[in-house]
């Protein structure tokens, strides 16, 4: 189920999608490995509110824009696969594939940030931005991380965004802004990131052949599934992503920081941004663009 917190969000999306024509006919493929026109069809069937993670909801979502799917299918079924994608965040299961997937179609020949109408894209990112912004506040107690933890799932979600939608800087803005601790537990990790190599980092332990961990990868690195943050993302990040910032929001961090534990931790990655200025600009430059 949906935290009580996104529910408001969920209402606005679907009040917004409620428009979206049901389409008549599906895109569907006779291969074993996806879906037919007439399992597409029942899926159209479902109550968003009862939708579940499905073998069929899988196949979907994994093939939808590829070899099955049109982009009035997945605007008529976005409610209820954003909905089940925020319960899937919740879970945080790194071996689940759904989010991956669900990301994945929403790239696609550009859905999101192109081919859906303008006022369906603000409510779909609207929801989308309030769900990680809700994750990334619950973040807790700052503290040494051993291993994965739930920031590594949280900034590859951000990432995906980041590929996948042209209004980072929005959710980007809110985050740094610290409404809570837990937004400032979370940008003074991601800001580690910066401060320090990977093997002086205060944050996370250094990644090892059995345990793996280290920090967390902001950004994918150039592959064969590599998919490039967008332009319009890669710019804001170029104005806004600086030393001064870095320094400026951990000052900022450490007076919503409490506990004398998680300040002195915040208090070292201020250090280490004071501390190395030229290696801090040059991270940044090799996460921006690179």
């Amino acid at each position: 189920m949906l935290l009580p917190e996104l529910i408001p969000s969920w209402n606005r999306l679907r009040e917004a999608f409620r428009p979206a024509p049901k389409p008549a006919r599906a895109n569907g493929c006779e291969c074993p490995s996806c879906l037919t026109e007439d399992r597409i069809l029942a899926l159209f069937e479902i109550d968003p509110e009862q939708m579940s993670v499905t073998e069929d909801v899988r196949c979907y979502v994994q093939n939808a824009l590829g070899t099955i799917g049109t982009a009035e299918e997945l605007a008529f079924l976005f409610p209820a696969l954003a909905r089940l994608w925020a319960e899937k965040l919740e879970e945080a299961d790194p071996d689940d594939s759904y989010g991956e997937h669900f990301w994945d179609a929403l790239s696609r020949h550009e859905f999101l940030a192109v081919a859906l109408p303008d006022e369906l894209r603000s409510a779909a990112t609207e929801f989308l931005r309030t769900v990680l912004l809700s994750r990334i506040g619950r973040e807790g107690p700052l503290k040494r991380i051993k291993g994965l933890a739930g920031t590594h799932l949280w900034t590859e979600e951000v990432s995906r965004y980041a590929q996948t939608a042209d209004d980072l800087k929005l959710l980007w803005k809110e985050w740094w802004a610290m409404p809570t601790a837990g937004h400032a537990v979370a940008a003074v990790q991601v800001a580690s990131c910066f401060a320090f190599k990977d093997e002086n980092n205060p944050i996370f332990h250094r990644w090892t052949p059995g345990g793996g961990g280290g920090p967390p990868v902001l950004k994918p690195a150039h592959g064969i599934h590599f998919v490039p943050w967008r332009e319009s993302n890669v710019k804001s990040l170029r104005r806004s992503l600086t030393a001064p910032f870095l320094e400026s929001s951990i000052m900022r961090a450490c007076r919503l920081l409490e506990d004398p534990a998680e300040k002195s931790l915040a208090e070292a990655v201020l250090e280490g941004v004071r501390g190395d200025p030229i290696g801090v600009a040059d991270r940044i430059h090799a996460f921006i663009d690179k």
